[in-house]
């Protein structure tokens, strides 16, 4: 009984071994509600809820019924702002040391995925936001307009681009 007693002990200390951890450091932010929230197809759960102690170091563990997630979260704050991440696994740290957090002061460290996704998300809205105004500037001119044809080159070179950095993300 004593060896199958020390056997489970084993089992449950090594459990959590692998479990994912996400480091948090806002110190601006201390005293500040938070909550996280994973995305379910079109539906969003919150499934954890805090608020940042005076040090402003957060260390989110997902609860037991969400430990085998993968997938976007985000985890905001309550007076608006937060961030979106990826739960894979991987325990990371992010960390701004800023009162005004921006994708240019906020840092992961510890997680390729989250890296990724931020190295190229400020490139796909850059041109996701241009083609969007040609797009939206070609609509207003009539094809006899001299500014339909500049506009139609500017529009077919931006899908090029947007085509060629869709590429290099594989």
């Amino acid at each position: 009984m004593r060896c199958l007693l020390s056997i489970f002990l084993v089992f449950l200390s090594t459990r959590n071994i692998h479990a994912q951890t996400i480091n948090l450091n806002f110190p601006y932010f201390a005293d500040k509600g938070w909550n996280l929230l994973v995305f379910q197809g079109n539906r969003t759960d919150t499934i954890l809820r805090g608020t940042i102690p005076n040090d402003g170091k957060v260390v989110l563990r997902l609860p037991e019924k969400n430990k085998s997630y993968k997938g976007m979260a985000r985890w905001m704050l309550n007076e608006g702002g937060g961030l979106d991440f990826i739960i894979n696994g991987e325990s990371f740290t992010v960390e701004c040391r800023s009162n005004q957090p921006n994708e240019s002061n906020i840092f992961y460290s510890g997680t390729t995925e989250n890296t990724f996704l931020n190295a190229n998300h400020h490139e796909q809205e850059r041109l996701l936001a241009r083609l969007e105004s040609v797009k939206q500037t070609l609509s207003l001119y009539p094809l006899t307009s001299t500014l339909h044809q500049p506009l139609s080159e500017e529009l077919a070179v931006l899908q090029a681009a947007y085509s060629l950095f869709l590429g290099n993300l594989h």
